[in-house]
């Protein structure tokens, strides 16, 4: 079992890094290493139970289950925080990240950045950019972009203020990802 879900990982890894790319080399996946960071330590027959799950559920589902959400954010988490971010800007950038590759997003972690994520990935919404496409030649500056625009918030927290004001109506993302989501 958990080889399987060390392959998993690793390839879910492999492509975070071609992904950030761009931003900086986030390194060879290193199950040891990602087990005993602060993003699953604690917590590795969980992530390795969800691992497993999410592969199940794959043919179904895709990238569509919770269990996705879960790892997908938690690898996204690990790999901002090796190319720079503070660790609650890993944090929010790793939901984001969750939230535009699974659909789903983290009820009870539900933050601005988030739907900020979702707007500046997909400025015409998510049917119009081609939801299901993550080619890497078309996800690598989006992620580029978003990494600067959240490393640009660590630094200078007052931005943060301003972009929320730019998307002081996030009622409209939450009304375009209804529309999509039907």
């Amino acid at each position: 079992m958990i080889g399987l879900s060390k392959q998993i990982l690793k390839k879910e890894w492999d492509t975070l890094r071609l992904y950030f790319d761009d931003c900086g080399d986030i390194g060879e996946f290193k199950f040891d290493d990602l087990m005993d960071s602060s993003w699953v330590r604690g917590e590795e027959e969980a992530l390795v139970g969800r691992t497993l799950r999410m592969y199940e559920s794959f043919p179904k589902y895709g990238y569509a289950s919770r269990e996705a959400f879960s790892v997908v954010t938690i690898l996204a988490s690990y790999a901002a925080e090796k190319v720079g971010h503070s660790k609650d800007s890993a944090h929010s950038f790793g939901l984001g990240f969750g939230f535009v590759r699974t659909g789903l997003i983290s009820s009870s972690e539900l933050e601005p950045k988030q739907l900020i994520f979702y707007k500046l990935f997909f400025p015409l919404g998510a049917v119009a950019n081609n939801y299901l496409d993550f080619e890497p030649s078309l996800v690598k500056p989006k992620i580029k972009a978003l990494s600067e625009r959240f490393k640009h918030w660590d630094d200078c927290p007052e931005t943060f203020l301003d972009d929320c004001k730019a998307y002081k109506d996030i009622e409209h993302s939450w009304k375009d990802w209804d529309e999509i989501s039907k």
